[in-house]
């Protein structure tokens, strides 16, 4: 693609320039990237351009470019880099292409793999920061994204997960229900809202818990209907429900403080004191701690990009010296240093900035 067409091979390049010059620190390839970059962008415009006079459907090299326009975004180390109008843009591209396609129609691999590419990208923008989203994921685009990725079963089996997502939608959807509750006006936060989510998340967390309750029948129920991933794809699931379960714990305690009923929380806490409403402390944490102990899984993870939003939900929550403060910033930092995702970096810095603020500022708060 990248000889057929000028504008792939713009976009490419900036990514790659951009990557050397975080992991090399010479400043020639960021005036390469930047260049190409430049060359990339410009060629997008003329090709929408064209696209709305001939009223055609966009290519899927115009979306690879886009895709690539945003990698470069994310990649880089410069803070004022901001992905958010490339990636809405492919989303508008795509639902151009697959307009009226029911699922989304694929015809070859690579169809798939830039349909989930920009579904990934949108998503990870829409949970970046939930305390104050600054990006909403095109309903759209996640409904047919739903349809065609399979929700009848709460994650896919080995064989067909996807390298991609990491998770399942319905994962991801259920965290950004979550992210929604937590940031809508008061008066419309209710006890039977959050009751309805808790029910959502103890489907998730019976994959992660064996209590010895009611909920290993559930367990039992879920693990064959999920097959048995390998150990890389069960703990970055792991992750993802033990983060996105600390943020339905933090949105009982909105309603606690407004003294409503919210016997709802979370599946772990009912047996143990475990719950702690000032979020310096879960039992979330507690089991995240043996996943980010074991070599072999921290040296594959650390090398890809899907750890990096549950590492920021766990830094939200904590902010004392201790062990796992030190191994999130270790495992960012050493995760930096082999990707070069400025991304990486950026999260680490805020948790950083997070914790010198000390324990007395809650988690919840920051933006």
């Amino acid at each position: 693609m990248m000889l057929q067409c000028q504008s792939v091979k713009w976009a490419v390049l900036a990514s790659a320039a951009s990557n050397k010059y975080a992991l090399t620190n010479n400043i020639q390839y960021q005036k390469v990237a930047l260049e190409y970059y430049s060359r990339g962008v410009e060629d997008v415009k003329r090709a929408i351009g064209k696209l709305c006079f001939d009223q055609t459907v966009p290519s899927i090299s115009l979306i690879t470019t886009v895709i690539y326009l945003y990698i470069y975004d994310l990649w880089g180390q410069d803070t004022a880099l901001d992905p958010r109008g490339h990636v809405a843009g492919a989303v508008k591209l795509l639902n151009l292409r697959y307009d009226k396609a029911l699922p989304l129609a694929m015809t070859r691999p690579f169809d798939r793999l830039t349909i989930e590419s920009v579904i990934y990208q949108a998503l990870l923008l829409s949970i970046r920061r939930p305390f104050a989203p600054n990006f909403h994921i095109d309903s759209e685009l996640l409904y047919r994204s739903e349809v065609i990725l399979g929700t009848e079963a709460l994650i896919n089996a080995a064989d067909h997960s996807s390298p991609v997502l990491g998770v399942s939608v319905s994962l991801y959807r259920l965290i950004l229900d979550i992210i929604d509750f937590r940031n809508l006006p008061a008066q419309q936060i209710t006890a039977d809202a959050l009751r309805h989510l808790r029910t959502r998340m103890k489907r998730w967390e019976a994959l992660v818990l064996d209590t010895g309750t009611s909920n290993s029948h559930l367990h039992m129920q879920l693990q064959a209907r999920v097959g048995k991933p390998d150990p890389f794809q069960k703990s970055i699931m792991t992750l993802y429900i033990l983060a996105a379960s600390l943020l339905l714990d933090w949105s009982t305690e909105i309603l606690s403080a407004r003294h409503l009923c919210v016997n709802v929380v979370s599946a772990d806490s009912e047996d143990r004191d475990a719950f702690h409403p000032n979020g310096l402390s879960s039992w979330q944490v507690e089991r995240a701690l043996p996943l980010l102990r074991q070599p072999n899984c921290v040296e594959t993870w650390s090398r890809c990009f899907l750890g990096v939003w549950p590492l920021s939900i766990f830094g939200y929550a904590v902010v004392n010296d201790g062990e796992m403060k030190r191994m999130l910033r270790d495992i960012l930092r050493q995760a930096y240093q082999r990707t070069g995702y400025g991304e990486i970096g950026r999260v680490l810095n805020e948790l950083e900035t997070l914790w010198k603020r000390g324990t007395h500022l809650h988690p919840h708060r920051i933006s």
